[in-house]
């Protein structure tokens, strides 16, 4: 009797074991088919794909009460970083830096071992969260400027691809504007830190345009970047760097795979007034080759957030023209037109007279009822 109680004993422990243990956290490279990417990537490294421009994100759900990501930082200049936001089950959980040239972002409760710090950035969110399924969204904050970030590898328990359910999507083409820089001042005041510091590309207008109207975003905008002109020692124009993933050094060739319906331009901040003709010349050159490289896509203009009233004026003049001229080419998509929108003012309350994250959310606003408006979406 004593040694079936024994064994009885030895069982139930044994089964304990599994239950507690199962399922156990597997683990999956930045490849696996778990892991699902929206915006530009670069593909050519094997150890995990990288990401470089502003807005781009990936997304996973899991099972249980944490999870491991694992992310390399090219750490620009040997000190520079990135800011990644951090959203599970919907919200805004954080947004962190990354560190070391190995971080590790811990989401609730880790799933692997702890490495020294001094190898390995530890990235701490979500401490409390309780067991169940989760979804994470990963995007990051700041632009190609400050170099990649890659995705190495991903630890959790019941790993599995999970995209929030959208209808649309859409591109955004801009500066520094639609790059969400000098807009977030929750860490320092604007003045202090350094430029990147003041990015949250999250909370930008295009993000959160997309997420008002069930849409996916992709985001190819550099800060200082220019239709005719750029600004701040920048080499190219977006025209040139269009086809890149690494929009800043004109570098790694995109494959177009997002395919927007909708593609939303915003440039002319960097260019200023400039000549009307080769202004008008050189936006449509480059509203054909939005064709060309998007087919399906509708397109629609905008005027910079942040223009003051000379600029606006320009901008008032010469976007009712480009987008005609557009259409009577054949430029536009399936709705048969390239409607427009000028900013009736100018938003400055951030550093640097960007926008900042109160005014990033009424311009989104406004361009959702332009975009609902326009396109019915």
């Amino acid at each position: 009797m004593r040694q079936m109680y024994y064994l009885g004993l030895a069982g139930a422990l044994a089964l304990g074991l599994l239950v507690a243990c199962a399922p156990s956290p597997r683990t999956v490279s930045g490849y696996d088919e778990a892991l699902t990417y929206i915006g530009r990537l670069d593909r050519t490294d094997s150890a995990g794909p990288r990401q470089w421009g502003a807005g781009t994100y990936f997304t996973f759900a899991f099972d249980g009460d944490g999870a491991d990501v694992d992310i390399a930082d090219e750490r620009l200049y040997g000190d520079g970083y990135n800011y990644l936001e951090v959203v599970v089950d919907g919200e805004s959980v954080a947004r962190v830096a990354t560190g070391a040239p190995l971080n590790r972002l811990v989401i609730g409760k880790a799933q692997q071992p702890v490495v020294s710090d001094t190898l390995c950035h530890i990235m701490h969110v979500a401490d409390s969260l309780a067991a169940g399924r989760h979804t994470v969204l990963v995007c990051r904050d700041t632009e190609c400027g400050m170099g990649y970030t890659q995705v190495l590898g991903v630890t959790a328990c019941g790993l599995s691809k999970w995209q929030p359910a959208t209808s649309h999507r859409i591109e955004f083409i801009g500066n520094s504007i639609t790059s969400g820089m000098e807009m977030y001042d929750g860490v320092m005041p604007f003045g202090e830190g350094l430029w990147y510091d003041h990015h949250r590309a999250y909370f930008a207008y295009g993000p959160r345009t997309a997420r008002n109207l069930n849409a996916q975003w992709s985001l190819a905008s550099v800060s200082g970047i220019g239709l005719m002109h750029s600004c701040c020692d920048h080499k190219y124009v977006l025209p040139q760097t269009y086809c890149k993933v690494n929009l800043v050094d004109n570098k790694i060739d995109y494959d177009f795979s997002f395919n927007p319906d909708l593609v939303v331009s915003a440039l002319g901040q960097n260019d200023g007034v400039q000549d009307s003709s080769k202004f008008a010349s050189a936006y449509l050159d480059f509203i054909r080759m939005l064709r060309e490289k998007n087919p399906s896509a509708d397109i629609a203009l905008i005027s910079s957030p942040m223009a003051n009233d000379t600029l606006r004026a320009f901008f008032k003049a010469l976007l009712p023209a480009i987008a005609a001229e557009a259409e009577a080419q054949g430029f536009a998509g399936k709705s048969g037109k390239i409607p427009y929108h000028v900013f009736e003012r100018g938003f400055n309350a951030g550093g640097a007279a960007h926008p900042d994250m109160a005014e990033h959310e009424v311009i989104a606003a406004e361009v959702t009822r332009f975009i609902k408006d326009e396109f019915g979406f």
